[in-house]
């Protein structure tokens, strides 16, 4: 009589019920950014923008200009930058990465943190700009709100470490050379603005630590699944400290320019020139 071996089976695999997966939010953005570069091309923007036309009406549609903000205190382009693209490469980038990134964390953090972390990095992305670029020099794009989006990723596998164990810790060693490697493209490439870049990381990481759940393995007998305990609503508290630093930091600047004659002397030329172009335009 031949006894048989005992049938093992092996466990079922743990399920993750922390998911969110519907993603509206970031299709949204991603539909948006596209509508808003068709509407530019409407009113006069050339297709890969490489004309000084092409930068005033960017500037028109609500670039970063610190002349404008300045001087006329147009603030609310820290935000619109983001929707505005300087041509099809750019877009089709930005596009691609948000493509990538941005169903990701909308599933792992939520609509509602997704967006907190996809305006809230951007914004600072934008304030970077604005603090330490030439005031000269426009700026637009969404690369520092995406580059956010790189920064919660980074943050949420620095916190699943205990759960996740080897996987989150690739995914974060993924995650920072990716950060790294387009870091170095941007500095060595002229024209691209790696202040949003480093400001919209920097962004994204600390909200994406205050916002990003915590998980923990529960066992019920036979199934396994990893829940999320997600971030206390006082945790919002520091999202907000953490935009009105960056703010604070750009009104520190805004001040200080004000009270440089010289300073003030450029940004009056840098209006009257982008003045004079606006009306060449649309004459």
């Amino acid at each position: 009589m031949i006894e048989q071996p005992p049938m093992y089976s092996a466990p079922p695999p743990i399920r993750l019920n922390f998911l969110h997966p519907r993603v509206w939010l970031a299709w949204g953005i991603f539909g948006l950014n596209i509508l808003v570069f068709l509407g530019s091309l409407l009113l006069g923007f050339s297709l890969m923008g490489s004309s000084i036309d092409d930068v005033i009406i960017l500037i028109r549609l609500g670039a970063k200009f610190s002349p404008l903000i300045d001087l006329d205190n147009q603030w609310w382009r820290l935000l619109t930058a983001m929707i505005l693209h300087g041509g099809l490469i750019h877009l089709a980038f930005n596009s691609y990465a948000l493509y990538i990134l941005g169903p990701e964390v909308e599933r792992l953090f939520g609509t509602l943190r997704f967006l907190a972390i996809y305006l809230g990095a951007g914004l600072v992305g934008s304030v970077a700009s604005y603090m330490f670029g030439l005031i000269q020099s426009p700026a637009i794009g969404a690369s520092g709100a995406i580059f956010g989006l790189m920064g919660a990723l980074g943050a949420f596998s620095f916190n699943a470490r205990s759960v996740l164990g080897d996987f989150a810790r690739r995914n974060l060693r993924q995650i920072v050379v990716l950060a790294v490697l387009n870091l170095f493209i941007g500095f060595s490439i002229g024209g691209i603005d790696n202040l949003a870049h480093i400001g919209g990381l920097t962004g994204g990481v600390l909200i994406g630590l205050l916002l990003a759940p915590q998980l923990r393995l529960v066992s019920d007998g036979w199934n396994r699944q990893i829940v999320a305990d997600y971030a206390p609503s006082w945790r919002w508290l520091g999202v907000v400290v953490v935009v009105a630093v960056a703010l604070a930091g750009a009104w520190f600047v805004h001040q200080q320019r004000l009270a440089d004659p010289q300073v003030l002397f450029e940004m009056r030329n840098l209006r009257q020139e982008y003045l004079n172009e606006l009306r060449l335009l649309t004459a």
